[in-house]
């Protein structure tokens, strides 16, 4: 009775406040040790070992919540926090879930496996995890096998490394998840440009690794497909390739080198085109039509760009034998074997006049 007539007369002013986190360990910079519970403060104790690194950030991540590793509680008797016997029980938040579920922590070994040191699993004792330690520099394939980073993704920083987020160049940022496995969820708009292409045209050169020859396969002719040349105005990515509506779809960083399933134009008049690997045969644009001299060009290499490259001028009978293909095609053509509108050149429709 008497210790109950004591506490009622402490007003709530008077109650004492409830305990910090560094109470009990860590310090007022931060709650994560040193010190660990009992004060010890030697980094090879698990109790303490990167405790530091991890909440206070460091030259490659920004501070992390102490809710990536632990459940944190509301309040000292909340669930999970002082109800059980040592040592502290390890759960994941967010970015170290990132892609799924992380691998649990093994306190035999004193590791955990979980999407921020990729594949890597360091010692939470005495461990280091430098450059390259999480991921390749650069990752392994499908990813572009060059080691500049920069050529896709801005100037690292610890606010945006290790965030959850693969950032791109010109301000895109995916999803790791997407990024990664091809999971689109909802499909965000991408920048090609960012990757390949340059200023606004996403059609190599460059190529992913920075490359401008057009005697390489990941250059070629991109440019006077895309871009348009003498004979036409350009034509859209998706006449060969299935353009992703994220980075991650299927058919995009999946694969190495990039398909050629080919669609759109490439296919006008029921044409079955077909990709070998340096060619293209069967298409609308270098076949469909009689009389060409060179119906399989050569992607990367010398190649014909007149008339007859796709046709005859004229095409053989039955078509009549005039080379003044003005006569019958004016909206298209001009004398000389010129062109008066590109856009209705090579656009799966023959114009008469």
């Amino acid at each position: 009775m008497f210790v109950w007539l004591l506490w009622a007369c402490v007003t709530p002013a008077e109650l004492p406040p409830a305990p910090s986190c560094a109470e009990c360990h860590g310090t007022e910079a931060n709650a994560a040790p040193p010190s660990a519970l009992g004060g010890i403060d030697d980094p090879t104790y698990i109790g303490v070992g990167a405790h530091q690194v991890h909440l206070a950030g460091g030259a490659n991540t920004k501070p992390l919540n102490c809710a990536e590793c632990h459940v944190f509680p509301e309040s000292l008797e909340a669930e999970g926090h002082v109800d059980t016997p040592w040592p502290a029980e390890v759960s994941w938040g967010p970015i170290a879930k990132t892609q799924g579920a992380a691998a649990p922590w093994d306190r035999e070994a004193g590791t955990c496996t979980v999407w921020c040191h990729g594949t890597d699993a360091p010692a939470w004792v005495e461990g280091q995890a430098g450059c390259g330690s999480c991921h390749g520099v650069p990752p392994a394939e499908p990813h572009p096998q060059v080691d500049d980073c920069g050529l896709c993704h801005p100037p690292s920083s610890p606010e945006t490394h290790v965030d959850g987020q693969v950032q791109l160049l010109g301000g895109t940022t995916v999803p790791t998840e997407t990024a990664l496995t091809g999971d689109t969820g909802t499909p965000q708009p991408q920048g090609c440009t960012d990757c390949h292409g340059a200023d606004g045209d996403p059609s190599p050169p460059p190529d992913t690794q920075g490359r401008t020859d057009p005697s390489l396969i990941t250059v070629g002719a991109h440019e006077a497909h895309v871009d348009g040349a003498v004979f036409s105005d350009g034509i859209a990515c998706s006449d060969c390739h299935v353009v992703p509506a994220a980075v991650g779809d299927a058919g995009h960083l999946d694969a190495a080198p990039a398909e050629v399933p080919f669609g759109g134009l490439a296919v006008s008049g029921g044409a079955t085109p077909a990709w070998t690997g340096s060619t293209c045969t069967n298409t609308y644009c270098h076949a469909g039509r009689p009389g060409g001299r060179t119906p399989e060009p050569e992607w990367a290499g010398d190649t014909d760009r007149s008339c007859q490259a796709c046709h005859g001028a004229p095409p053989p009978d039955p078509h009549p034998q005039n080379s003044a293909c003005e006569t019958c095609h004016g909206a298209v053509a001009g004398p000389g074997f010129t062109l008066v509108d590109l856009t209705r050149h090579i656009d799966g429709t023959v114009d008469f006049n």
